[in-house]
């Protein structure tokens, strides 16, 4: 497929629906870019950011962010 000239399809991921998660979400809903799925431990916290976010898909599954269909992924976790 040959896409117009500026045009780049990309399903971007989201590791750590966090503080600084919200700061990445904001933007890229900035920059007209949509998350595709955001990833993290609590099931709660990602729902959460899920619904505000009007984002697709959430996951418990991190492996679900390095699969094929993802081209970039933001990891928004705490340093270690």
């Amino acid at each position: 497929m040959i896409l117009p000239k500026g045009v780049c399809l990309m399903k971007i991921a989201l590791v750590g629906p966090g503080f600084i998660a919200q700061v990445h979400a904001q933007e890229l809903a900035g920059m007209g870019k949509e998350i595709s799925v955001v990833a993290g431990p609590s099931e709660e916290k990602v729902r959460a950011f899920q619904k505000a976010w009007h984002i697709t898909e959430y996951t418990l599954d991190f492996d679900r962010v390095l699969q094929d269909d993802i081209t970039v992924v933001h990891v928004c976790t705490p340093p270690a």
